[in-house]
């Protein structure tokens, strides 16, 4: 029985997550694929696709979804035919390090920008960015490339036609007059002498760049620009991104900004709307704890008026890799090298209580990282509650 039971296995192939999304994409809907890539010094771009309006029943409702919205992924449970994926050039997995996306056969691509990220898996910059161009290259010749202006300086994109967005007057798609709140961003897109007036709920001015590349792909694909614009005006933000946890005395932001380059673009925003003391919160993902990753960390704080590295949460580390890693000590002396203010407090009561002793009204707290901070968020919001 246990010989037969082992043979039966052995015939079964084991597939890895990105391979299994494949799997059910290709089976339960048309081959379009959408990519939202996060590797650019801000939040993904992918979820505000996800939420896009209906187009001849096409979109409303896709039967597969994958990405950080709010609602987590969702699988199964739209009729329509088009599927929405957020890449990851992440490995796939222990024995296949692959990035994730080259398993989703993508006929269709948004990619925002290429900024070296996840230095444990890309040794350096041009291991990196060559996953991207192997990323681009799957899209098929028929297929749409939207590929943002930061994104089109490191990818070589003269063999397949582009749709470029970004802030320049040259792009198909271009974004203006960003106006930031703490209640949102009010922007405008102009395409084909047509000027579209946007706004949103969410923060940040990434967040009017990535929206534009959501609109130019949408707008591709043959969605009427007044469904999209009402699309956005509604959509609320995904988890973990400049999620506002609470507002009350001070104001509490948590995200997964979990490289110096997203930190700083996310405190960048914050400072443009809050002028009271900024705190971040900063834990930085396995590859940017890297000893090679240390230049990245370079004035990215500026924006913050104070740092603390909290008690870092511990990483499998393979034979011989342990000396590339540093701790949180190592960490804060590579930060305040270029920031006057940094603290390493390990010890998480003594960190919530350093919070609610030295912020005043008007202050602002964020939490920076991918990983869940054991909890902190919310012992601090709750004390925070206390009458």
């Amino acid at each position: 029985m246990l010989a037969m039971v082992s043979t039966v296995r052995a015939r079964v192939p084991r597939l890895s997550v990105a391979d299994n999304t494949n799997r059910v994409v290709s089976r339960t809907t048309s081959s379009l694929r959408v990519f939202g890539n996060s590797k650019k010094s801000c939040p993904s771009a992918s979820p505000p696709a996800r939420h896009l309006p209906s187009y001849e029943g096409r979109i409303i409702s896709p039967p597969y979804t994958r990405g950080s919205g709010r609602e987590r992924d969702v699988s199964g449970r739209g009729g329509g035919e088009w599927s929405v994926l957020e890449g990851d050039e992440y490995k796939t997995g222990r024995s296949d390090p692959r990035p994730k996306f080259v398993h989703y056969s993508p006929t269709h691509l948004l990619l925002t920008s290429v900024v070296w990220d996840h230095a444990d898996v890309y040794p350096t910059e041009e291991s990196y960015v060559q996953a991207f161009q192997n990323l681009y290259d799957l899209v098929p010749s028929d297929g749409v490339r939207v590929i943002s202006e930061k994104a089109i300086k490191v990818i070589d994109t003269k063999e397949k036609p582009v749709v470029s967005y970004g802030a320049d007057k040259a792009n198909e798609y271009q974004l203006a007059n960003v106006r930031q709140s703490k209640i949102g961003v009010a922007f405008d897109i102009v395409h084909d002498g047509k000027t579209y007036h946007l706004q949103t709920q969410t923060l940040g001015a990434f967040m009017a760049d990535n929206i534009t590349g959501c609109f130019a792909l949408a707008h591709q694909i043959g969605l009427k620009p007044d469904d999209i614009i009402q699309s956005v005006a509604g959509f609320l933000g995904t988890r973990r991104r400049l999620e506002k946890r609470y507002a009350g005395k001070i104001t509490v932001f948590d995200d997964i900004a979990h490289s110096p380059s997203k930190a700083e673009a996310i405190l960048n925003s914050l400072r443009t709307v809050y002028e009271g003391k900024i705190v971040a919160v900063f834990e930085p993902n396995t590859g940017n704890r890297e000893k090679q990753s240390a230049p990245g960390y370079d004035n990215a704080f500026a924006a913050a008026n104070e740092v603390i590295i909290p008690r870092l949460t511990k990483i499998k580390i393979s034979p011989g890799d342990g000396e590339r890693s540093v701790d949180g000590p190592d960490l804060k002396k590579i930060i305040e090298k270029t920031h006057p203010r940094v603290y390493c407090i390990e010890d998480d009561e003594t960190l919530i209580l350093h919070l609610l002793n030295t912020t005043k009204k008007d202050d602002v707290v964020v939490f920076l990282g991918s990983h869940g901070f054991r909890g902190m968020i919310e012992t601090l919001i709750a004390q925070l509650q206390l009458p």
